[in-house]
């Protein structure tokens, strides 16, 4: 998602990512590397990075451009960031008290939340006419995920369910 491949002089980079509002569209997000920080300190104020990593910052900060401020990501979910760099439809498995695992796909629902950009108006809706995969199917559709590259994660929540 970077189109700015080295390190650049004047601290300019740009980073395509993908913004489903409105029908989707590619977008070229412009930032440079002057990154907030707490007040007299040089300790970033958002992203924490690891040692002198600069990358993960430029994307945090073209994401809060694209959304309208970084005050816009807080509580955003994971899947809005690889719909955003990767373009794809993107979903999450659940696993309900049954065992079974359910599909939900991200949606951008127009002015339900927020206003618009606001990162309120995303949110997650089963998806239509997809039966409930059982352990080993689940197993099934990671491998084929994988073998076709996609972008995979993991999560739990505090009650120990999966997602």
């Amino acid at each position: 998602c970077f189109l700015t491949k080295e390190y650049s002089a004047y601290g300019k980079y740009t980073v395509r990512l993908w913004d489903a509002r409105g029908g989707g569209a590619w977008r070229h997000v412009s930032v440079d590397d002057r990154i907030p920080c707490d007040k007299g300190t040089l300790r970033p104020r958002f992203m924490k990075p690891h040692k002198n990593e600069v990358w993960a910052m430029l994307l945090e900060k073209a994401f809060a451009k694209l959304w309208g401020s970084y005050g816009a990501l807080d509580g955003g979910l994971t899947l809005c960031g690889m719909q955003a760099m990767t373009g794809d439809r993107v979903f999450q498995l659940s696993c309900g008290p049954d065992g079974a695992w359910t599909r939900q796909d991200l949606v951008h629902l127009s002015g339900a939340g927020g206003g618009p950009g606001s990162l309120s108006d995303v949110g997650l809706r089963d998806t239509p006419g997809a039966k409930p995969l059982s352990p080993e199917e689940l197993w099934a559709a990671l491998a084929r995920h994988d073998s076709e590259r996609a972008l995979l994660s993991a999560s739990i929540n505090k009650t120990g369910q999966g997602g």
